[in-house]
């Protein structure tokens, strides 16, 4: 199995999401959604709740985690991670357009996902803010997104 997530990449290009317009599925799942661990939707979404709901939205097929999820202890990273590279079949690298996704994380963790959802921002689900809509910083280098390390950009295969 090859990985999708890439430790050692130095930088990804995000400029097709930074020329498409703001998509209009992002501001409506901002403004009717929620955090909630463990959350699938159509309202309460952890990270990768968003991102499935997002792929459903454009109709793209894509893993529903959350039963893989549940009972699994969120602060074991290195269980998170392990799962996250299991299921990384069900996935195939992405040129960083608006509906693909951002895998994230610190150090050597991947722990959260984002979704691009164009005019150079990203739709995330986070435990202290909520659904939020994020700048990301540069277009062509993308290294780093809200403080997190960007280890790869992915797509439901």
């Amino acid at each position: 199995m090859t990985l999708l997530i890439d430790f050692d990449a130095d930088s990804f290009d995000l400029s097709a999401n930074a020329a498409a317009p703001l998509a209009p599925w992002a501001r409506e799942l901002q403004q009717r959604g929620h955090y909630a661990e463990f959350g699938a939707g159509p309202e309460a979404f952890d990270c990768l709740g968003l991102v499935c709901a997002v792929q459903r939205l454009i109709g793209r097929a894509a893993p529903d985690y959350a039963a893989l999820y549940r009972g699994l202890d969120v602060t074991d990273l290195d269980a998170i991670d392990q799962l996250m590279r299991t299921e990384n079949s069900a996935w195939r690298a992405a040129a960083g357009a608006p509906g693909d996704v951002l895998v994230l994380g610190l150090g050597h963790r991947a722990h959260h996902v984002a979704v691009l959802c164009g005019a150079g921002r990203a739709l995330q689900a986070r435990r202290a803010k909520g659904i939020t809509i994020d700048e990301i910083e540069g277009r062509r280098r993308v290294t780093r997104f809200c403080g997190m390390r960007l280890y790869g950009v992915v797509a439901p295969a």
